[in-house]
């Protein structure tokens, strides 16, 4: 039993995949070399991609919650069965009957 543990727990550490986050250390690059700027530009990218990430899902969740009240808005003030008539409405004498 406890062979087959170590086993277990051997194969599961070789076949993992450990992923660390590493910051790109561009010191070790001359400053005005293309490896230097290259370097920088991935920093760069990376940090701005994580930020437009975030923002992305604030902005969502923000226009989510902005889309709950407006409809809960509608449906309390009866405007929202008003305009499913006008829009189902073929002509004008069919928004007027009701």
């Amino acid at each position: 039993m406890n062979l087959k543990l170590i086993y277990l727990i051997l194969i599961t550490f070789l076949f993992s995949n450990f992923v660390f986050s590493n910051e790109n250390d561009c010191s070790q690059f001359e400053k005005m070399s293309a490896k230097y700027i290259e370097c920088n530009a991935k920093k760069f990218k990376s940090k701005t991609d994580k930020k437009a990430n975030e923002l992305k899902v604030k902005t969502n969740q923000k226009a989510k919650e902005l889309k709950n009240k407006t409809n809960e808005k509608l449906e309390s003030s009866g405007l929202k069965d008003k305009l499913k008539k006008f829009k189902n409405s073929k002509t004008f004498s069919d928004l007027i009957k009701n």
